[in-house]
């Protein structure tokens, strides 16, 4: 059964969005996003309960976004397998480095010491969520006897690492560096290469603060 679409919760996340964006966590209030999402206050409390819930939707909504143009079901081949993770790899990264996504890690970022319940929803909803969708897959992968990695748990980690590497530290810092089609093609390949070479020799060279 398909779910059905909340337009008033859809207003007042893109008008949230809008104003985080411009304004900062700090300065926006809910009164403002309901304002702008042309809703009243008591219609936004019944979607969300506070600001730090708003801003952790947010954050789901963009894994969410990130997930599902990429049907992770369980593969039924090696290359099958593969063809997945670069499907995925392609979309993570160009959504991880776009200038909007950017943008708001930035402003997140600023108001993590003030606000805790904003890092807290980031790690939560972004990267444990995206770890735990992509590790499910390995998992199903290597029960499937598809592929055979020596740690599971190592080759997630090494497919992230190898594929962001210190890339989202260096776009956060330098606002005018961007990244091309090209660019996350040969992110992709490389971090893929690499697992390849672990899932076909079973060779324990998974680097050690991964295993």
């Amino acid at each position: 059964m398909v779910e059905a679409v909340d337009p008033k919760r859809t207003r007042i996340l893109m008008a949230a969005a809008e104003i985080l964006q411009t304004k900062g966590y700090a300065a926006m209030t809910t009164l403002e996003v309901a304002q702008a999402a042309g809703i009243s206050k008591r219609d936004l409390y019944a979607r969300f309960a506070n600001k730090d819930a708003l801003v952790a939707a947010l954050v789901l909504e963009g894994v969410q976004e990130m997930l599902a143009p990429v049907r992770l079901e369980p593969p039924v081949s090696r290359e099958a397998f593969y063809a997945g993770l670069t499907a995925f790899g392609c979309k993570f990264l160009a959504d991880m480095l776009s200038p909007a996504r950017l943008q708001f890690y930035r402003l997140a970022i600023g108001e993590v010491q003030t606000n805790p319940a904003i890092g807290q929803a980031l790690l939560k909803e972004g990267t444990e969520a995206t770890t735990m969708a992509i590790g499910a897959y390995f998992g199903e992968a290597q029960a499937r006897r598809i592929v055979k990695f020596p740690n599971v748990h190592a080759a997630v980690g090494v497919y992230f690492y190898m594929l962001m590497g210190d890339r989202m530290v260096t776009h956060l810092l330098d606002p005018e560096r961007r990244v091309s089609e090209a660019d996350i093609e040969g992110y992709v390949t490389f971090a893929l290469m690499v697992l390849r070479a672990i899932d076909d020799t079973g060779s324990p060279t998974t680097p050690a603060a991964l295993v």
